[in-house]
């Protein structure tokens, strides 16, 4: 009782054991198990006994990881009780809000996303990258059981002759429909291998490499357009997160203009209900809403550059459905996701009433002719400022919204007060936004476009946090009367764009890009460097240029009834299948000299690439899968280099970002990319 020579394993009274007694018990606890299927010798007992100092090491370690802390139970009534006990420190209240707000992004990205499993078309669907195989991809890897089987039974008939005959693979996969380049008789698609390549072959010829800079080195530009032709995709809420002032106490609006396309995300879908259903949770969402109410539809018209990106969004595999008012309402994806379905959508709605007080901006009975919903709101915000409307609320998440209202409010010195709220009920004051940036307001439009928006493509490494700081350290003023100004030559907007981007890739001003292409290059030497953290050449840079003018002439068009008449095609976009796709140069990947030797031709049998006669083996330089040879087994190539001899490459995107946050990888929708 008095606890003299007895040992406790806890804190007690009643729980007090002989010193051997605890050492045996201790030795069992600690090592229960230890021994088991271990040999019984005394080297191994010894090891095993001096592994105790580590075991209670980390025993006693793991304690303080536990502190005391109020743990809430229930007793067999149901009732909770507070009592003393151990919670880990990943356990606690900031660590759970933590994980709490991880779990609702990740949930609110898929639930932009097609479920792949319930995809419906009969195209080969890639659940990585949510491409299709179309038809005219001939992509055949689906079946190639079946030519397998057909491939095994020709051979079986051909033997004995056939036995030493080449057998070429006919499978096709989702690999084919990259974009490629024709060398001899097989297309690269591997975009870093002809860089890597070029790059090689110039230096062992002594070549001047500046000039090979004049070339994209690549079938396209890797830092705006992926394999596939799309454009990059990154986020651009960091933009608005930056300028953006709150306020805690914003007044009431007397009008409120609100984007259907977003609000439809934020109202509880029918389930198999009909657009009755839909307009009665439209006005229970709306019912907090003060004021006026004017609700605005894209307009869908024939042609328009943003639908690159909503034909990105759905994919191949979404279905068209005829609506109309006592039609069964599709899931929300089938509707969203699908140019026909939103249109279909937006007739039927427009035919309801949204009660009094509340405004159908539409393509059948619409005020402004605009396609883009963004344009829209500005327009009717623009009108009711000429009203006199003392507030005026934006509801959007969209940033493309909150760089044209910093823009128009700034440049028509608006005195209303102009608010743009964000869906989870946070309110930004535009008109504190606009001192932050001052005159450079006016530049913000053709930098935000030229910097990627849903119709115009992001620079690859370089996001919203790296542009944003570019504008405020350099002078652009062309940004303003330039970029987006019909009467603007091609001249000058090469030249607005060619000097932001050379300060956006830290050049000094007046550098080409050729030159700028080359000394970022030069700059990573002894290290691999991804060639789309490269800018692109200067041909594709005016593409892109006219894609960013575009756009930057639409959003300056607000404040008119209609857009200017122009074509799209004279703005670096191509219609393809009667989508948009954005225009390339047509100059080859790289001098032609060079793209003659990225692969040798050699078949001999037993001495393939192992003489001088090899273009390969007399450059020095190893074969590649793209060679006649295929660097395979047969292939004696001295320089020969294997899949596991590989360097590892510096400049993964964490690298290439330096610091900008913004940038995500291909596929991933950023919060405010709602239409």
């Amino acid at each position: 009782m008095s606890g003299a020579f007895v040992c406790r394993h806890q804190e007690g009274s009643w729980n007090g054991v002989s010193c051997d007694q605890f050492g045996e018990q201790t030795a069992i606890r600690i090592g229960k198990g230890g021994l088991k299927g271990m040999t019984l010798s005394p080297e191994m007992v010894a090891e095993w006994i001096d592994s105790f100092p580590v075991t209670a090491y980390l025993s006693d370690t793991m304690e303080h990881i536990y502190p005391d802390a109020p743990v809430k139970t229930k007793d067999e009534a149901g009732s909770s009780d507070l009592i003393s006990g151990p919670r880990h420190k990943e356990e606690g209240k900031k660590r759970r809000e933590m994980d709490a707000d991880d779990r609702h992004r990740i949930s609110l990205q898929l639930s932009k996303m097609s479920h792949p499993l319930e995809n419906r078309s009969p195209h080969l669907y890639n659940i990585a990258n949510c491409e299709f195989a179309t038809p005219e991809a001939d992509v055949n890897v689906a079946d190639s059981g079946n030519i397998g089987d057909r491939m095994s039974a020709e051979f079986r008939a051909s033997l004995p002759a056939g036995f030493h005959g080449t057998i070429s693979s006919p499978i096709r996969t989702m690999d084919h429909m990259k974009k490629g380049v024709k060398v001899g008789d097989k297309t690269i698609f591997d975009l870093e291998t002809i860089f890597l390549r070029l790059l090689t072959i110039g230096q062992q010829r002594q070549m001047e490499l500046a000039p090979i800079f004049h070339y994209e080195l690549c079938p396209v530009p890797p830092s705006l357009i992926d394999e596939y032709g799309r454009l990059w995709k990154g986020s651009k809420a960091p933009l608005a997160h930056k300028l953006s002032v709150r306020t805690l106490q914003p007044p009431p609006p007397d009008v409120t203009i609100v984007d259907v396309s977003q609000l439809l995300y934020h109202i509880v879908w029918p389930f198999r209900g009909g657009a009755s259903d839909n307009v009665e949770s439209m006005k229970t969402r709306l019912s907090s809403v003060a004021g006026e109410k004017i609700l605005v539809f894209d307009k869908y018209h024939d042609v328009s550059a943003k639908d690159h990106e909503r034909m990105r969004r759905a994919g191949l595999g979404s279905i068209s459905y005829d609506l109309t008012t006592n039609t069964p309402m599709p899931s929300r994806d089938a509707i969203m996701r699908n140019k026909h379905n939103k249109l279909q959508l937006s007739k039927v709605l427009s035919t309801f009433s949204f009660g009094e007080g509340v405004t159908v901006e539409s393509r059948s009975d619409g005020m402004f002719v605009h396609d883009e919903a963004d344009i829209t709101m500005i327009s009717f915000l623009l009108m009711a400022a000429d009203s006199n409307t003392q507030v005026i609320r934006i509801l959007s998440d969209d940033t493309d919204v909150f760089v044209m209202l910093v823009y128009w409010v700034y440049r028509h010195k608006i005195q209303s007060t102009v608010q743009m709220q964000r869906w989870d009920g946070v309110v930004w004051d535009i008109n504190a936004t606009c001192p932050q940036l001052g005159p450079k307001c006016l530049q913000l439009l053709g930098m935000h476009f030229i910097t990627g928006s849903d119709a115009t493509s992001y620079l690859y490494g370089k996001g919203k946090v790296s542009a944003l700081k570019t504008l405020r350290t350099g002078d652009f003023t062309a940004l303003e009367t330039a970029l987006g100004e019909l009467d603007a030559t091609h001249a000058q907007l090469m030249e607005v764009g060619q000097s932001f981007i050379c300060a956006l890739y830290g050049q000094k001003q007046g550098t080409s890009m050729c030159e700028a292409r080359y000394q970022l290059y030069s700059r990573k030497s002894g290290k691999l460097l991804k060639l789309m953290a490269l800018p692109p050449t200067e041909q594709n840079l005016f593409l892109h240029i006219l894609r960013a003018h575009l756009q930057t002439i639409l959003a300056k068009s607000a404040d008119k009834q209609a857009p200017p008449d122009i074509e799209i095609t004279d703005f670096g976009w191509e219609i393809k299948d009667g989508t948009p796709v954005p225009a390339t140069s047509s100059q080859p990947p790289g001098p032609q000299d060079l793209m003659d030797v990225v692969r040798c031709s050699c078949k001999a049998d037993g001495k393939a690439c192992g003489t001088e006669s090899c273009s390969c083996h007399h450059g020095n330089i190893s074969c590649t899968v793209y060679c006649a040879c295929g660097c395979g087994d047969g292939c004696f190539n001295l320089f020969k280099r294997y899949e596991d001899e590989d360097v590892v490459e510096d400049g993964s995107p964490e690298t290439e970002n330096e610091g900008d946050e913004d940038v995500e990888p291909r596929g991933v929708i950023s919060d405010d990319e709602w239409e």
